[in-house]
């Protein structure tokens, strides 16, 4: 499909509201040759590519709501949806930049941190490789009322002398090739990591760059050296991670974490150190870090903050005789028993006698098994309620905890440690 078949659809009388209702007839589950006819009977004389367009937004755009990513009256692709930023996220982004005027974008995409920086910015000169992309977020920034930001439809390139007055770079690279294969190195990433900050060091002065990431991602030594590192959750995930560079930055800390969701941000308070070691059966309190915690390589940091022990070195499971005080950046669970191994008989036989029922849950650390498989052991009765198995490495072995999130129904007292 090509940016000249979007401007054709967005021209037709009406395209919107039939946007919308094919969208209401997919979410009913209608059929997709109701789909097709109700677009060709509101839109007459609509032809095959255009035809084909509309549904590909009316899909995009209802996944986009789905996934809670949606800016009101905006139309995305399938693709668009998929990987555009959370538009919190993408406000947390733009707030670095409060201070600067003129911020150049490298890949629009949907266009979430170009609204967002908007917002901040007197001027923002964006660039995406996507001709189609390119159109379809101009069109939906106009309905949004922006009229100082400037979208090019062309990939940006690090050949031009940077303009004297940019303050600020934003850059999403692409983490996959056209073949769709995802890349994790950032010497990978189109454009290249290194050509982005190289062409940021030849502006006249001091700019702010920040650079969208994989939470994976691998970067050269040097710049994990230099660079600011912000790790970003949202729900339970870990969404992203992000380097920042230059500017005047809000810390100096070179790990970050922060979870948009929660309005909450934690940096390590010491240097790096191991908590003390806790004996398991002595254990009544585990603690599972949240996944930025994780990802941010912040585990063992934090673990020495709030006070409580590795279950194992490379395990984010955290062991205390007392209990954690509450925080959004832990989940906190009550111990009932730990098992040393995992046995499925020993676990069939431990369900049935905790009373635990379907809504039992399955987690695993350093467990080559597949955690639902187990559930096929739960005891086949009519109960809901139900606790939380996890299975996870401690030394040269493997334990079977049973807990229960702290602040639901618990209808067993503690138990003691098995044998």
């Amino acid at each position: 499909m090509t940016a000249e078949t979007l401007t054709a659809v967005l021209a037709l009388p009406g395209c919107r509201d039939v946007i919308e209702d094919v969208i209401a007839v997919s979410g009913h589950g209608g059929p997709q040759p109701a789909m097709v006819r109700l677009i060709e009977q509101r839109l007459p004389g609509v032809v095959p590519d255009q035809r084909s367009l509309i549904m590909e937004l009316a899909a995009g755009t209802a996944r986009a709501r789905r996934l809670g990513k949606a800016h009101p009256g905006w139309l995305y692709t399938n693709r668009m949806a998929e990987q555009c930023t959370h538009p919190a996220i993408a406000e947390v982004h733009a707030s670095r930049y409060s201070e600067c005027r003129f911020v150049v974008e490298i890949c629009t995409g949907a266009g979430h941190d170009t609204l967002a920086l908007s917002r901040r910015c007197e001027r923002v000169v964006s660039y995406e490789a996507d001709p189609l992309v390119a159109m379809l977020t101009r069109s939906n920034l106009t309905l949004a009322g922006v009229q100082h930001v400037r979208v090019h439809a062309e990939a940006w390139t690090p050949t031009a002398t940077p303009p004297p007055e940019m303050d600020g770079v934003w850059a999403d690279p692409s983490r996959r090739s056209t073949s769709g294969h995802r890349s994790r190195s950032g010497a990978d990433h189109d454009p290249p990591l290194d050509a982005i900050i190289h062409w940021v060091k030849g502006a006249s002065q001091d700019v702010l760059l920040g650079i969208k990431l994989g939470p994976g991602d691998v970067v050269s030594d040097p710049l994990e050296q230099v660079a600011a590192c912000e790790f970003i959750g949202f729900g339970r995930e870990c969404r992203e991670r992000v380097l920042w560079l230059g500017g005047t930055r809000s810390s100096d800390h070179h790990h970050t974490v922060h979870l948009v969701d929660r309005h909450a941000v934690w940096q390590p308070s010491a240097p790096r150190m191991a908590s003390t070691p806790l004996d398991v059966s002595k254990a009544r309190y585990l603690i599972e870090p949240h996944a930025a915690m994780i990802a941010a390589g912040l585990v063992t940091e934090y673990f020495a903050e709030v006070g409580v022990s590795a279950l194992d070195p490379l395990i984010a499971y955290g062991l205390s005789a007392l209990e954690p005080v509450e925080s959004p950046f832990h989940e906190r669970f009550r111990i009932e028993l730990v098992d040393h191994g995992i046995d499925r008989k020993k676990i069939r036989r431990r369900l049935r006698e905790l009373e635990w029922g379907r809504d039992t849950e399955f987690k695993k650390r350093g467990w080559d098994g597949h955690p639902e498989e187990l559930r096929a052991l739960l005891p086949q009765t009519a109960t809901s309620a139900g606790g939380v198995v996890l299975l996870a490495r401690a030394g040269s072995g493997h334990l079977t905890i049973y807990a229960h999130r702290l602040g639901r129904n618990e209808s067993r007292p503690m138990g003691s440690i098995g044998r």
